[in-house]
């Protein structure tokens, strides 16, 4: 039985596929406004050869930003799919999903490394706030999706970023976690209560919603994605995780 409810991963994937078919020709519009470095034309020139459409390579690489950002967001959308997750307003000081079952509260990142490393101190600080003012009893966790390097975690961890000023570690809080993709739907698919530790039961679900969200895109493009493709998917995906 799937993790999630295909027909609404489908739904979720649809708005996504729209969303950023429209984002194309108003990153090509943006580059049209923009001042380009003739130095970074002149370096694509060379590696690429005279004969590209420079244009267009600069808005595919400002739509490549436009799509990690989205990407991001589709994440918290997936796992707000899970019956046990309830997405919260976006705000300033709001945590990004919260499981009341689990007693969980999430600020949800798609890659490790999209907070700067001096931010990291103030994730942490709003993490214990939101323990604090509101949810009280529960545990608060920095959430990433994908590894900043190809690694994963066994285990959930404390979150100890360094102070910024004195390079210092901030104590271990049990309140104050740090999860990886991995662990996030391993420990959502879990029967056991709370935040339960390893061994998981399904320590590879995140694989089974990767599976997931391939098969809404090739039901969606009507079958146009080959076996081929879809393999190399899961191998990016594990790679990911150096599983």
């Amino acid at each position: 039985m799937p993790i999630l409810d295909q027909g609404k991963v489908e739904k979720a994937v649809k708005e996504l596929l729209v969303d950023l078919g429209d984002e194309l020709p108003k990153a090509k519009k943006k580059v049209g406004k923009k001042v380009i470095d003739p130095l970074t034309v002149l370096l694509d020139l060379k590696n690429l050869g005279d004969s590209i459409d420079w244009e267009e390579r600069l808005a595919i690489d400002q739509l490549y930003r436009i799509r990690s950002m989205k990407l991001g967001y589709f994440h918290q959308t997936l796992l707000a799919l899970h019956p046990d997750w309830e997405e919260l307003p976006i705000s300033k000081g709001n945590p990004d999903l919260v499981n009341h079952k689990r007693k969980l509260i999430i600020e949800l990142k798609a890659r490790r490394n999209t907070v700067k490393a001096s931010d990291l101190y103030q994730t942490y600080e709003n993490l214990l706030e939101w323990t604090n003012r509101g949810y009280d009893g529960y545990r608060a966790a920095f959430t990433y999706i994908l590894p900043e390097h190809r690694t994963h975690l066994d285990a959930p961890m404390h979150f100890t970023p360094s102070v910024a000023k004195t390079k210092t570690k901030k104590a271990a809080d049990d309140r104050v976690l740090e999860l990886d993709g991995r662990l996030l739907w391993a420990i959502t698919t879990s029967p056991r209560p709370g935040i339960p530790l390893p061994p998981y039961e399904n320590p590879d679900a995140i694989f089974e919603i990767y599976e997931q969200v391939t098969e809404a895109i090739a039901s969606l493009t009507k079958g146009k994605m080959s076996q081929s493709a879809v393999s190399t998917i899961r191998e990016i995906a594990r790679d990911s995780f150096n599983l």
